[in-house]
């Protein structure tokens, strides 16, 4: 039996220690050459799954009752909670913000014919500005009348569409770095606040694979130019902006870091746990990814932050009511 328990901890202590040094080099390399190395930029969209282990290990080495097992089993512990932690601690009061509205931003699936699920996102959060991504036509057919009902105000083009309660003032459709997904840029007018809102889709990264058919490389290029216009439009406005759709980017990219320079993420602000939005297994609904946001101007407050369902999508909506701060 003494045998069995030493063979058990020598066996724990190496899987911990492999395990620890595989967190530990990601966050080294994260800050030593941040995501220029291709496998810390693909990683940085898995962070959250690769500390899954630790659920495993963690008890496993408290049994085992070794000190050096127990302090590397908790190093992945302790860098989750340096990153994520503040995510899963109480919210204090949100405050107050003039003229409050919500909005909703949900990549419906292009394939998507479950038009009652959707329709019931849509009614179970009522929101008074609604971005919808891969809408295709089947899909405002489909939904139709309720978005007649709900929204008078609209303006649809190939793959995308906003519906508003409030007027829209100005409109313009435009492609992201010439050659990307076309995006939608209004201006409404909200109970006398002047709003412009971002409708976005940047391109995704695709993982290349070598002729042995294990990955080889991480394809950024048309990702990082579509971020690089964004951006751009984003540096030089000024006003109340909020920009939202599925941006296929993690918060452990550069990109992340660059939009945060000029505005907030409601996740970040008012939301609770990872918030994971986008799966790769629709079928049983099992989120693994957040990459659908909500990013708001200084001048304006999240009083609350959500994720919706995936009602048929392999997206989950991302809800937020938000207001204005101007004045105080």
């Amino acid at each position: 039996m003494y045998r069995f328990k030493r063979i058990f901890i020598w066996a724990l202590a190496i899987i911990s220690i492999l395990y620890a040094g595989l967190i530990v080099a990601y966050y080294l390399g994260y800050a030593i050459r941040g995501n220029n190395i291709w496998l810390i930029d693909t990683a940085g969209y898995i962070l959250p799954l690769l500390f899954v282990p630790t659920i495993l290990l963690l008890p496993l080495a408290l049994l085992s009752r070794s000190k050096v097992v127990i302090a590397t089993a908790a190093i992945p512990l302790v860098l989750f909670l340096l990153t994520y932690g503040s995510l899963f601690l109480p919210l204090g009061p949100a405050g107050e913000a003039q003229s409050p509205f919500t909005v909703m931003t949900f990549n419906v699936l292009d394939l998507n014919e479950q038009y009652d699920d959707v329709a019931e996102q849509i009614i179970s959060y009522d929101p008074d500005i609604l971005g919808l991504h891969e809408l295709e036509a089947h899909m405002v057919s489909g939904l139709e009348d309720l978005l007649n009902s709900r929204y008078p105000y609209s303006e649809i083009e190939p793959g995308r569409g906003i519906f508003s309660r409030y007027p829209i003032e100005q409109y313009n459709a435009f492609q992201l770095a010439t050659d990307g997904h076309w995006a939608q840029e209004v201006v409404l007018n909200v109970d006398g606040h002047e709003l412009t809102l971002l409708n976005v889709h940047p391109r995704s990264p695709r993982m290349v694979y070598g002729s042995s058919g294990l990955p080889s490389g991480f394809a950024t290029e048309k990702r990082d130019r579509d971020f690089t216009d964004l951006i751009s439009r984003i540096a030089v406005h000024e006003g109340a902006l909020i920009v939202m759709g599925d941006m296929n980017l993690s918060d452990r990219q550069d990109q992340y870091g660059e939009l945060r320079e000029y505005l907030l993420d409601v996740h970040r602000e008012r939301g609770r746990g990872l918030g994971f939005t986008r799966t790769n297994y629709p079928e049983i609904g099992l989120p693994t990814w957040r990459i659908d946001y909500i990013f708001h101007s200084p001048e304006m407050r999240t009083l609350s932050a959500e994720v919706g369902q995936f009602a048929g999508s392999d997206h989950r909506p991302v809800i937020a009511r938000i207001g204005f701060t101007e004045g105080e």
